[in-house]
C-alpha cells in the first residue's frame, strides 16, 4: 500500500514539474483546446466572468505561422490579450491589448509544440472575437533550435532561407560546406522595405575562428574566398520591430583557383666592384607574364634550384609606391645586391620562383602553386 502511495505521489509531482515548466498553473496545464491551421475559433466573455483560454498546435512539418486575433462585431471596439509560447515556456510573441492583430511569423519544426493563451475582460461580454492559426509548410524557414553552432540550418548555395526574431531568440546559426576552394558571397536583409533593426553577421571556421563581417539594417552582400571546409554564418538581431523582424540569408559559391603566376624576365643591374674586391649586382625587377588580380606575390630565390637554404623567401603584398609590387611586375628588388661573378665564365646562377596569394574572409593568406622556376646568371 505504501509504494502505491508513493507511486500516486510520483506522478503528482511529475504533473506539477511539467505544469511549472510550461509556466502555467495546475487548473491551466489539465487540457488544451486543439487549434488547427486555417480554422478560426471564435470566442467571447461572459457577461460576468472574464474569459481566459489556453489552446495548443503541433507543428505537422517544417514551416512558419502566424496567429490573428481579431474583433468580429461591427463596430466592436473590445480587445483582449495574447500570448504564444514553446513548449519550453518561452513567449514568442504577445499583445496584451489587441482588437486586431496579427503575430510575427514564427518558424517551426516538424513535431513542435506551441501554445496561445487568450485573455478577455467581461466588461467586452457585447463582442465577439475570432482566434485563427495559420500554418505554411516550408523548408526555406530557419528550423528552431538553431541557437548553437551544433543546431545549425543548412543553406544550399544560390537558395533563401528566412528567419525571425523573438524575445527569447535574437541568435540564428546556419551551415555551409565548401568542397572546393571558392569565390563566396553571402546576403542578408531585411524582406520588405521601410525601416529596420540592424543585423550583425559573424562567420566562424570548423575550428571557431570568427570573423565579424558587418552590421546593417538593409541588405548587404559579403564577398570574399573560403578554403575547402565547413563554415557557420551567426545572425543576430531583435524583435524590437515587430513583422520587420523578419530577414532572408543565402549565400553563393563558385570554385576559384588562385592564379599560377608566369616569370617573364629578370632584369638585374650593372655589375658593381666592392673596395674589398667582391663583384655584386642587384636584382632588379621580375616582369611577369600577364597580369594576376591578386593581395600580393611570395618570392623566392636560390643558389641551390631545389630552394634549400633559400636566400630569400618572404611575401610582400601590392602596392602604389616605387618599390611596391604590382600585378605585373615585381619591384622589391631594385636595391637588393647579390654577388656576382668576374666574368661570364665565372657568372653565379641563382634560381627565382614567384606565387599568388589571396586573402581570405578571416584575414588569412590563401596561396596559389609556384611558377616554373626561373634561372639568371649574375
Amino acid at each position: 500500500m505504501k509504494r502505491v502511495k508513493n507511486a500516486v505521489r510520483g506522478v503528482i509531482v511529475l504533473a506539477f514539474a511539467v505544469a511549472l515548466r510550461l509556466g502555467f498553473t495546475q487548473q491551466e496545464a489539465k487540457a488544451y483546446d486543439a487549434l488547427a491551421s486555417g480554422n478560426t475559433i471564435t470566442m467571447s466573455p461572459t457577461e460576468d466572468t472574464d474569459l481566459e483560454t489556453w489552446y495548443q498546435f503541433t507543428a505537422p512539418s517544417n514551416g512558419s505561422f502566424v496567429v490573428s486575433f481579431v474583433n468580429t462585431t461591427i463596430g466592436g471596439n473590445g480587445s483582449g490579450e495574447c500570448y504564444i509560447y514553446n513548449s519550453s515556456n518561452e513567449k514568442l510573441d504577445y499583445y496584451t491589448s489587441a482588437k486586431n492583430w496579427t503575430s510575427d511569423t514564427i518558424s517551426a519544426a516538424a513535431g513542435q509544440v506551441y501554445y496561445v493563451k487568450v485573455k478577455i475582460c467581461d466588461y467586452w461580454y457585447d463582442n465577439v472575437f475570432g482566434l485563427t492559426l495559420t500554418f505554411k509548410a516550408s523548408d526555406v524557414w530557419e528550423t528552431e533550435n538553431n541557437d548553437t553552432t551544433a543546431g545549425a540550418n543548412a543553406l544550399t548555395s544560390g537558395v533563401v532561407r528566412y528567419g525571425t526574431f523573438n524575445d527569447n531568440d535574437s541568435e540564428d546559426y546556419y551551415s555551409f560546406n565548401l568542397s572546393n576552394d571558392s569565390s563566396v558571397a553571402i546576403t542578408v536583409g531585411p524582406t520588405t522595405v521601410g525601416s529596420h533593426s540592424s543585423r550583425l553577421l559573424t562567420l566562424y571556421s570548423s575550428d571557431n575562428v570568427e570573423k565579424s563581417l558587418g552590421s546593417s539594417s538593409t541588405e548587404e552582400t559579403y564577398s570574399g574566398y573560403l578554403s575547402v571546409g565547413t563554415y557557420y554564418i551567426k545572425v543576430s538581431g531583435s524583435s524590437n520591430w515587430g513583422d520587420e523582424d523578419i530577414y532572408k540569408i543565402s549565400y553563393s559559391a563558385s570554385k576559384y583557383t588562385i592564379p599560377k603566376a608566369t616569370i617573364k624576365k629578370i632584369k638585374t643591374g650593372k655589375k658593381r666592384k666592392s673596395l674589398s674586391g667582391t663583384y655584386y649586382r642587384y636584382i632588379g625587377k621580375i616582369l611577369l607574364k600577364g597580369s594576376y588580380d591578386v593581395a600580393g606575390y611570395t618570392v623566392k630565390y636560390s643558389k641551390n634550384k631545389k630552394f634549400k637554404n633559400a636566400i630569400y623567401n618572404s611575401d610582400q603584398d601590392l602596392g602604389t609606391s616605387t618599390y611596391s609590387d604590382t600585378k605585373t611586375t615585381i619591384r622589391r628588388f631594385t636595391s637588393t645586391y647579390e654577388k656576382a661573378g668576374k666574368n661570364k665564365k665565372k657568372a653565379k646562377k641563382y634560381y627565382f620562383a614567384v606565387r599568388c596569394y589571396v586573402y581570405d574572409m578571416f584575414g588569412e593568406k590563401m596561396y596559389g602553386s609556384w611558377s616554373k622556376t626561373k634561372t639568371v646568371k649574375l
